[in-house]
């Protein structure tokens, strides 16, 4: 027998209202604040490590007929050249400024609509994912050209107050881009060394080998190098199989794909690139490995989720229907309970029981149903269905953003905290709701190896938030 709860109706009244802001957690207290300077003094010294990111909106262009076409060993290029140049310089040309036009158009019928920029906030974001290294402070962004950008954080930027702001002046991101690189849907990172993120696109899967130097390199420097760069890229290919999700298993010789268009996980043994299909009914949306062992990994299809041991990739005749495409999975650090976030509740799975040796048990379900009040005499909405949850790397924090409700316009600006333990048996606290003014929250996720307490990037409609909200 589970247990299942729901929070809102008790702590509806810590969400703050449109005029404040949710910064962090300090000393169990979460308090809306009109502006940064009200924050406690502790936050205050902390904030100074940390600054917001923009990312950008560029867009790679292809290679020329120069770049194709010119003779390695001439400098001059040939005649017949010429006039190929001339056209494509004048056809870009033309694509730009329909782009610029059609994009004008569009932003004046908005405007002239009445409807808000936020209204679709998916559509209007400019990072399409994010993900932190397991084990390095390393962050691959892709923005919504399909281009990857890699920040590197000095693991000394704690140490000095102003070490931070140095590195952002000096290294700059690292950009990942190949023309087979379209249409991203996930990105990945390899656990462990050598630094390795998997792309996955509509041309089959890249994995980049990412030369951990260059990311230490001044961008002045970097530039002059550029021809003795060791970073280099793989494209992993399968008949008629566009991945959409991807999962390293925990030692990182195997990377699981799948799509929701094809009836088979494809697990790729990495380092002899070899395939193997195993057939899975229903379709593939969410693959996830357990952080610690290969025994498990979560298949999520439009009907089920099933977790599977590996070692015999057997389910246990255990599976839990669900009613909803959009799932959202997050393991505990230590691999035992398992998360699953579908419509408006969160399933937590035992996945191991060392006293009774079972494992794949429905322990406790949290239910986020959009809960109605009344704070300054306006009707305030949270909760609703689930876009995305995530576990801290600690194990002691859960954070949960939503999808926009109906009836709704700032429910998805808000994260939802909640305490989190798992010995001796499970417990959900919550603690109260984070929020950044006016700005949809997109994705969310806990930065490793923070000693301080759990870090939390959250990604917004216009730009990454880096860091931005400090628990302790």
């Amino acid at each position: 027998m589970f247990e299942q709860a729901h929070c809102f109706e008790r702590y509806v009244k810590t969400v703050a209202d449109e005029n404040s802001i949710v910064y962090g957690e300090y000393l169990s207290k979460l308090d809306p604040v009109e502006s940064e300077q009200q924050l406690p003094y502790e936050l205050q010294l902390e904030k100074k490590y940390f600054n917001d990111i923009n990312v950008g909106n560029d867009e790679q262009r292809r290679r020329s007929y120069q770049d194709v076409m010119r003779s390695p060993n001439k400098d001059e290029i040939p005649l017949y050249v010429e006039p190929l140049m001339n056209l494509q310089s004048f056809v870009n040309g033309m694509i730009e400024w329909l782009n610029d036009n059609l994009s004008n158009m569009t932003m004046s019928i908005n405007s002239s609509s009445g409807s808000k920029s936020s209204s679709s906030s998916s559509a209007n974001s400019q990072v399409k994912s994010m993900c932190w290294h397991p084990q390095q402070r390393i962050l691959a962004v892709c923005n919504q050209h399909d281009i990857i950008s890699l920040y590197y954080f000095n693991s000394n930027q704690q140490q000095h107050q102003q070490q931070l702001d140095i590195d952002y002046t000096i290294y700059q991101p690292l950009t990942l881009w190949t023309e087979h690189q379209t249409n991203v849907t996930d990105i990945q990172w390899k656990p462990h060394t050598p630094y390795t993120l998997a792309v996955a696109t509509e041309n089959g899967i890249i994995l980049w080998e990412i030369d951990i130097n260059e990311l230490k390199t001044p961008n002045s420097a970097r530039q002059q190098s550029n021809n003795n760069s060791r970073t280099n890229a793989t494209v992993l290919c399968h008949p008629y199989f566009k991945p959409t999700t991807l999962s390293w298993s925990s030692n990182g010789l195997y990377l699981a794909s799948g799509s929701n268009q094809l009836y088979s996980i494809v697990l790729w043994d990495v380092a002899s690139r070899v395939p193997t299909l195993l057939p899975r009914y229903g379709g593939n949306t969410l693959l996830s490995y357990s952080p610690i062992s290969n025994e498990f990994l979560l298949s999520a299809s439009r009907e089920n989720f099933r977790i599977f041991d590996t070692s015999k990739w057997d389910y246990n005749n255990k599976q839990w229907n669900q009613s909803f495409n959009y799932v959202s999975c997050a393991w505990t650090p230590a691999g035992d309970y398992l998360a699953i976030s579908y419509n408006d509740q969160i399933n937590f799975i035992q996945c191991k029981n060392k006293a009774l040796e079972t494992s794949g048990d429905l322990v406790y379900v949290e239910k986020t149903t959009t809960y109605k009040a009344y704070q300054n005499n306006t009707e305030v909405y949270v909760g609703g269905h689930i876009k995305k949850i995530a576990i801290s790397p600690d194990g002691n924090r859960l954070a949960v953003i939503f999808l926009r409700n109906r009836s709704s316009n700032d429910n998805d600006t808000l994260v939802a905290l909640y305490r989190l333990k798992t010995t001796p048996n499970l417990s959900l606290t919550p603690r109260g709701f984070l929020k950044k003014r006016n700005q949809p929250i997109q994705s969310i996720s806990f930065v490793p190896n923070y000693s301080k307490g759990s870090l939390l990037s959250v990604v917004s409609t216009l730009l990454l938030d880096n860091c931005n909200n400090k628990f302790v």
